[in-house]
């Protein structure tokens, strides 16, 4: 097998994978993840952008910036949540959690998108509208850095900063291939949990040492050469799970010759000028980067939404150290969509909880699709077992490996090996309770909100705005802002 590439039917038949060079046999939970590769390969893309962004909210401004674009509102909505995550975090925002402590809002995200979905742009776009009447970004960046010596002395003298990394996959293939840049997996993973790394520089007596590593992170790059540039190990070991992922879905109501110039007409100049304005009073907001803190009913909220995941997620093929990082970073969500939705000051109450677990939720549907990149010959072998499965069971057969390679054609058998139909229905057995695997042909829909809710959730958030733009301190008429509007 190539060292750069994992090929799950490879490693589930052969039980073995090449990690650090060598191969070698996989343990338990490796081979839980190779095998939620092959299940997850079958997932429909139920993911919804929209659903992420509250109606009347800057969120939904935001998206309703790119409505005359082919861009994705995914990849809109990954940058103001990025470049909000990272104001809080550079400006001393955290959480109090009774029982752990404070942490920041530190959150680390990669949007994976088509080469045609204007990623760049997106990003660009956004941080342009929310710089301020000097010119400055809103944030302050991360340089970018040669070399793993290189980063960790950026990473000191900017210690905090925002990490934007256009064309992520080939980065993340010089951490992991590139000389150069050979310590800063390392170094990554224990920046993650704030954990101490350290350099010692040539020619130098005391080595160059961050006790407390910390920055935000959006990474872009193409979904369908992601596989490309990782290797088992990364997949294996936890690396690629300290990040959420962003999956742009491909507009269904735009291509790209439905516009020539993006953000030119009259309309995009008077939302972006909104945008603008409200992310000038949301930064005046009082007790905008303090401590927040939960609400009575929030912590019992999140114990019971985190029990709900167990009938879905805990027999799901997602192994579980991905869901519990992104269980655990919906409360760094906390504080980002509270101050997004213009609440700071205030405990964080239902409503943004009720939000952050909805962001949680998306990025375990994206985390599955993530993985299924990783197979890349995705033919029809597994839907052709998944089918004689249950052919077999509604006939009142066992659905046994040895009956399902029996029910195959001559030219099936020769795609199809026993050992692969046994991973196969293993997976299906477990998972069969969620629903996933009779859900493989059909993507799901969200169910169709309330009018009225969504009337109540605009006119909630109209009014944070309008009270947002009197604490703004930016001199532009807010006579040009975007009046209220179904769509925020």
């Amino acid at each position: 097998m190539s060292k750069k590439k994992l090929n799950p039917q490879t490693a589930i038949e052969s039980g073995r994978a090449r990690i650090d060079g060598k191969l070698k046999d996989l343990t338990d939970d490796q081979r839980e993840i190779v095998l939620s590769m092959i299940a997850a390969r079958e997932r429909p893309e139920v993911l919804n952008a929209t659903r992420l962004a509250p109606e009347g909210s800057v969120l939904s401004r935001v998206l309703r910036l790119v409505d005359n674009t082919n861009i994705s509102y995914t990849l809109a909505l990954a940058q103001i949540i990025s470049l909000a995550a990272a104001w809080l975090t550079q400006n001393g925002a955290r959480l109090s959690v009774p029982g752990l402590g404070t942490i920041r809002p530190t959150l680390w995200s990669i949007a994976l998108g088509d080469s045609a979905d204007c990623k760049t742009l997106a990003s660009t776009t956004i941080t342009r509208i929310l710089r301020d009447s000097t010119g400055d970004d809103p944030v302050q960046m991360l340089p970018d850095a040669g070399s793993d010596a290189q980063w960790i002395e950026e990473l000191a003298a900017h210690n905090g900063s925002h990490w934007y990394q256009d064309e992520v996959g080939q980065y993340v293939r010089k951490v992991l291939t590139d000389a150069r840049f050979s310590r800063m997996k390392p170094w990554i993973l224990n920046a993650y949990s704030s954990e101490p790394i350290a350099n010692r520089l040539k020619g130098e007596d005391e080595k160059l040492q961050i006790d407390d590593p910390h920055y935000t992170f959006l990474g872009l790059t193409v979904g369908s050469t992601w596989h490309n540039c990782l290797d088992a190990e990364s997949v294996l070991d936890g690396f690629l799970q300290r990040f959420n992922y962003f999956i742009a879905t491909p507009r269904a109501d735009k291509d790209a010759f439905d516009h020539f110039l993006f953000f030119a007409d009259p309309e995009s100049e008077r939302v972006s000028k909104d945008i603008g304005a409200i992310w000038s009073g949301l930064i005046a907001q009082q007790g905008a980067a303090v401590e927040y803190t939960l609400g009575p009913d929030i912590l019992p909220y999140l114990e019971r939404w985190w029990g709900s995941l167990r009938g879905k997620w805990g027999n799901c093929p997602l192994p579980v150290s991905y869901t519990r990082r992104i269980g655990f970073s919906v409360l760094r969500y906390l504080v980002v969509l509270h101050w997004l939705l213009g609440k700071s000051g205030h405990p964080i109450d239902l409503e943004t909880a009720e939000l952050a677990t909805r962001y949680g939720e998306y990025h375990l549907e994206a985390a599955l699709c993530m993985l299924r990149m990783f197979d890349e010959n995705p033919s029809e072998k597994y839907c052709t077992i998944l089918d004689v499965r249950d052919r077999l069971i509604a006939r009142g057969r066992p659905a046994e490996p040895r009956n399902i390679v029996m029910s195959l054609s001559a030219a099936q058998r020769r795609g199809i090996s026993t050992s692969l139909v046994r991973s196969v229905l293993s997976v299906a057995d477990r998972v069969d309770s969620t629903g996933l695997i009779g859900s493989l042909k059909t993507a799901k829909k969200g169910a169709p909100r309330c009018d009225r809710a969504a009337l109540n959730e605009r006119k909630r958030n109209e009014a944070r705005i309008q009270r947002i733009r009197q604490t703004a301190p930016r001199t532009d008429p807010f006579s040009d802002a975007v009046p209220p509007s179904a769509n925020g």
